[in-house]
Order: C-alpha cells, then structure tokens, then sequence
C-alpha cells in the first residue's frame, strides 16, 4: 500500500511539474513571437508640415512666400521592429512634392494689417525627409491595437522658383535684372519631427492602420502594413 501511493504522488509531482514546464515554454514562445517580428508599411499622409508652415516668416506672421497650393500629401514606406513586447523601433522614408503661387509681400510702413501681396511667378518643391520612429503599444487585443509614435528626422528640400515674365521685367535697371536669374534652386535641409499620440490598427499580418498627429506623416496618416515573424520567433 505504501508503495502504491509512493507511487502515484511521484506521478502527481511529475505531471505537475510537466504542466508548469509546458505553460512557461508556451509563454516563452509567444513572448518570442510577439518581441521578434519585423513589420513594413506604406501610407499616405495630408497636412505635413512643409504644407502646412510652408513659407511663413516668425518674424513677420501675416506673411507667406507662397499660395495657391494644390492638394498635397506625403507617400511614407516605414519599417519597423519589435523588440519587446508593446515597443518597436524604425525609420521611415517620406516624398511628397508641392507647386503653386510665389509671391511678393510688401507691409508698407511696416504695417502688418496693410500687407500687400502679388503673384511674382510659381514654385515646384519635392521633399524627401528621412526619420527614425519608436512606437509603443497603449493595447493589443486580437487584431486590435492602440499605439503612439514619436520620431525625428531630417527633411530636404529641391526647389525650383520661375519668375512670371512679366513681374521679371520690372526688375531691370540699366541693362541689369535685380532679382537675379529668372529661374533659381532654392535647395535646403531642416529638422522634422512626428508625434502621434493615437494610432490605431486592425488586422492579422496585413493590417489597416491610420494615426493622428501631427509632423513628417502628416495630421491624418492612413494605409497598409504587413507583419511577418524572423528565424527566431518562428522557431527555426
């Protein structure tokens, strides 16, 4: 008797331990799984900032070097890492190209109320801005999540300015134009940043996403990412 119940509490243990063992493996696993996958990303963004502050003066807030823009928006393509459980690190890459009105802003007097505006010819713009993302999961639940991004980068700018003939010819004196070639590059780099406080995805390894924030992926930010798992959360 006393060897039959040896017995089964060494069974008991045993089975116990197996199931304790197999539980903290599938734990494991899926920790693995959900911190080693790789995600890229193509969207559309509107209202970026070289939209948005495009031209404006701090110095002088009732004035704008350009107008009349047509719709804009930014293609962003982003990669993006998992390496815990709700944190991601990336990069995105942005494009996004502009034309409209150049102007000529006179404040007589300097009288800001009195701004006097005219068309002196038009501009076309590509932006190209090159960024780094982190991004942490607020919630998961199935194919719902909730998240935040933040990221900074770097955004150039090629730029060719045309003068309208008319407004061109205004500028010679003595045989000599004042304001220069008639069609200029206006080339230049400056700082971009996003902050997107709410995101929102659903899907399994193809997903619909769209954010709201505001910086290099626009105020409104929408489109597809893909997910897939490395050699290492998959098991191989």
């Amino acid at each position: 008797m006393r060897r039959t119940l040896s017995l089964l509490l060494f069974c008991v243990v045993n089975s116990c331990s197996f199931v304790s063992f197999s539980q903290e493996d599938t734990i494991t696993k899926n920790v693995l799984k959900a911190s080693g996958c790789h995600n890229l990303s193509i969207s559309f963004a509107t209202l970026t900032p070289d939209y948005l502050c495009d031209g404006y003066r701090p110095g002088r807030p009732t004035e704008f070097d350009y107008a009349n823009k047509g719709f804009s928006g930014a293609l962003c393509i982003s990669y993006k890492y998992q390496f815990s459980h709700r944190a991601y690190i990336g990069f995105t890459e942005t494009i996004e190209q502009q034309y409209g009105d150049w102007l000529d802003n006179e404040i007589p007097g300097g009288n800001v109320f009195d701004l006097q505006t005219t068309v002196k010819g038009a501009f076309v713009r590509t932006c190209y801005t090159t960024a780094a993302d982190f991004t942490w999961d607020y919630a998961a639940e199935g194919v719902w999540r909730v998240y935040m991004v933040a990221g900074a980068g770097v955004t150039y700018e090629f730029e060719t300015d045309q003068y309208n003939p008319g407004y061109y010819n205004q500028g010679y004196q003595n045989g000599v134009n004042h304001y220069g070639p008639m069609r200029v590059n206006n080339n230049k780099a400056h700082f971009n940043g996003y902050y997107a406080p709410l995101g929102f995805s659903a899907g399994g390894k193809l997903c619909y996403f769209f954010e709201f924030g505001f910086g290099y992926r626009g105020v409104f930010n929408t489109g597809l990412s893909y997910r897939f798992n490395n050699s290492r959360s998959t098991g191989k």
